[in-house]
């Protein structure tokens, strides 16, 4: 989410992941406009582009949730370990 200051000006830079998700949403965007507005293709050809658009964008959010799954474990080992370490419970 953007950060907006009172100026005005956003200080949120996207990022790559951030980037990569704006894209998959436009080409999502973009399949769907494109099979709404063919009125010469029948309704089952468009599925096959669109199957594989929502796969790649579901691979992408699944990555993204490992990785931060992955984050938050280490910070819970490191946490649960220094908490050891200095006997605080």
């Amino acid at each position: 989410m953007a950060t907006m200051i009172p100026g005005g000006s956003n200080t949120h830079k996207p990022t790559t992941a951030e980037e990569e998700r704006i894209n998959m949403e436009k080409a999502v965007r973009k399949v769907l406009s494109d099979i709404a507005n063919d009125k010469n293709r029948s309704n089952t050809q468009g599925w096959p582009e669109m199957a594989k658009t929502l796969r790649d964008v579901d691979e992408e959010k699944i990555k993204d949730t490992k990785e931060d799954i992955d984050t938050l474990l280490v910070f819970v080992s490191v946490h649960h370990e220094f908490c050891r370490c200095c006997d605080l419970k």
